[in-house]
């Protein structure tokens, strides 16, 4: 069985569009037909019908009476603001519901593991979890549409090195938060300190800089320590 779903057929746009198209619809009030929808939109009916898994499974639509469907009330909000252009709200709502689908969070994990990772490792990755070609127009577009979603949502971002996970400013396990990152731009001398590991070791990180410090390569050096840290961890619960 697939351990996520993805989108068929859809780019990232035209995924929005059908989202609109429901709000514009009054699908937070009533339920909405697929029909409505597509005239609406001018979207083919076959388009909408086949992405409507996509969104129950995010949260962002509800079945209701038959094929009809509502917008629950985050993908009401989230339709809402794609509608009026307020997009820092609506990367906002889709960042918790992203978040909170279970599938995103595996993913996430795998991206912050193994990251960074070029687009073509990552489409891979999500395929294999689908259980869809990669190799047919229809599902690769949609894998793409996938991760343009979280793009968007704030949860990945894509630079010269591949995409890798975005971490909030709260500190998780073997984190580092991005203030200390901030403070090695600006030339400062900062020390990052990692939470207490399993096995009760306590590692603090010192790391002097100056002015010709490239903070990147600063970056790129912690990701690279956590790396090894994660594995070195791995390799003695195995023992």
């Amino acid at each position: 069985m697939a351990e996520i779903t993805v989108p068929a057929g859809a780019g990232f746009e035209a995924l929005n569009n059908v989202l609109i198209g429901f709000y514009r619809a009054g699908a937070f009030e009533t339920p909405t037909s697929n029909e409505d929808v597509s005239q609406r939109t001018g979207l083919s009916l076959d388009l909408i019908t086949r992405n409507n898994g996509f969104f129950e499974e995010l949260q962002i639509l509800t079945q209701r009476e038959g094929a009809n469907h509502r917008l629950t009330e985050a993908g009401r909000d989230y339709a809402k603001f794609l509608h009026y252009g307020q997009l820092d709200d609506a990367k906002k709502v889709l960042a918790r519901l992203m978040a909170a689908w279970e599938p995103i969070a595996k993913l996430l994990d795998m991206v912050e593991l193994k990251g960074p990772l070029s687009r073509s490792e990552l489409v891979a990755q999500i395929g294999m979890r689908a259980e869809v070609s990669i190799s047919s127009p229809r599902y690769s577009t949609g894998v793409n549409a996938l991760i343009e979603f979280m793009l968007f949502a704030g949860l990945i971002r894509e630079g010269e090195e591949g995409i890798e996970r975005i971490r909030s400013l709260v500190p998780e396990e073997g984190g580092v938060t991005s203030s200390v990152l901030t403070g090695l731009a600006k030339g400062g001398n900062e020390t990052a300190t990692q939470p207490e590991a399993a096995m009760g070791i306590e590692l603090h990180l010192a790391v002097s800089v100056d002015s010709n410090t490239d903070p990147k390569q600063v970056a790129k050096i912690i990701r690279a320590i956590r790396r090894a840290l994660r594995e070195d961890l791995d390799e003695t619960s195995t023992e």
